[in-house]
């Protein structure tokens, strides 16, 4: 943990330059008032460095528990972990709520998996390590005191109104009407509160990246708040990787209209190789602005340096072979099938064959046209 252990050398630097940790020339009497300071430093210091692992520990066997239910697909533990206790009365009055406005059922599941869809994708994520716990500031504090204290303003005016709500639903709407956002936030019982980054990996990639997540002492219980850690962001890029030659494509095909509009592509039939690989290109034109290209298809597909590909280029459509860095095994190519008069690359290209033999194939057919 570099930020505590940061603050465990800053606590023992503090000490020593008040105590006089160190050799020290004085007389006898000195040396022993020096040694026993010395002494009670390095209790206090070791102590700290226990607390801080033990908060580490701590923290990590909860992110595992989480990410273990998230990847079971445990949507009732995961949902749990991230509510004050007594959450479930909660979801059961709203379905029944809902079950009483429309004809259409609706389960407790339901709610409980609608409410998480942002953070359930369809690739297992795998924990590393934790890299960092800090201290949450006060805007932060105040920001998940006012998530939390409604689930618990909920809980508790659900459980003390049950029978009321159920002869008037729509009482619930209208008390919660009432409060102000500081009301909310006072009436949340949070304690202690931290941002803790971890190292994660998304398995359908095998890329790692970096996801966040508070970690809240709620009556006396840890609550996680899932922030950055599996959200939409992280889902919508690691979900481009999974098949990155459609990605790139697109993209690519996008940067070409882009560039065509902007009056950057001639009038003409072109064909030619760019790849992430410039030893690949082959047969680009002199006017082709080629950064250009790249950092217009970067913008719509932020994680193709994570790839390595090579794209033929003819006449506007891209036809792109890729891989991710992490899985050269797994080659992609799309569109499957090449037209505008290379469609003889499609009876020599096979799934078996290697990222070069395939480029190859496309370099000779270019060649050949």
């Amino acid at each position: 943990m570099k930020r505590i252990i940061a603050g465990i050398i800053a606590f023992t630097t503090v000490l020593c330059a008040f105590t006089g940790c160190g050799p020290d020339t004085a007389d006898e009497a000195e040396e022993t008032t020096t040694v026993e300071t010395t002494t009670v430093s390095e209790k206090e210091t070791t102590e700290a460095a226990t607390d801080a692992d033990s908060t580490e520990a701590s923290f990590e066997a909860i992110v595992k528990e989480f990410l273990d239910a998230y990847n079971e697909r445990d949507y009732q533990k995961t949902f749990e972990m991230q509510m004050p206790d007594g959450i479930m009365k909660v979801i059961k009055t709203i379905a029944e709520i809902e079950n009483a406005k429309d004809e259409k059922e609706v389960s407790e599941d339901t709610v409980i998996k609608d409410y998480q869809e942002y953070i359930y994708g369809d690739s297992k994520v795998n924990f590393k390590e934790i890299k960092d716990i800090e201290s949450v500031d006060e805007s932060e504090l105040f920001n998940l005191k006012s998530s939390f204290g409604m689930y618990e303003w909920l809980v508790k005016f659900i459980n003390e109104h049950e029978d009321e709500i159920a002869s008037d639903p729509e009482m619930l709407d209208e008390e919660a009407d009432k409060l102000s956002i500081d009301d909310i936030a006072a009436f949340s019982n949070i304690s202690e509160a931290y941002r803790v980054t971890m190292q994660l990996e998304y398995e359908k990639t095998g890329l790692s990246y970096e996801g966040r997540m508070y970690l809240v002492k709620l009556n006396g219980a840890w609550k996680i708040n899932t922030f950055e850690a599996l959200g939409e962001r992280t889902r919508t890029s690691q979900k481009q990787l999974e098949v990155p030659a459609s990605s790139i494509a697109k993209a690519q095909m996008t940067a070409w209209v882009e560039m065509d509009v902007e009056g950057e592509i001639p009038d003409g039939k072109y064909c030619f190789i760019i790849s992430s690989d410039e030893s690949k290109n082959h047969n680009i034109p002199e006017w082709f602005d080629t950064e250009l290209f790249c950092e217009k298809t970067e913008s719509y597909f932020e994680s193709i340096n994570d790839t390595e590909w090579f794209s033929v280029i003819c006449n506007g459509i891209a036809y792109t072979t890729a891989y991710v860095k992490t899985r050269p095994e797994n080659i992609s190519r799309y569109p499957q099938n090449f037209d505008n008069s290379l469609e003889d690359i499609n009876d020599l290209i096979t799934d078996d064959m290697s990222f070069d033999e395939m480029y190859d194939i496309c370099v000779k057919a270019i060649d050949d046209k």
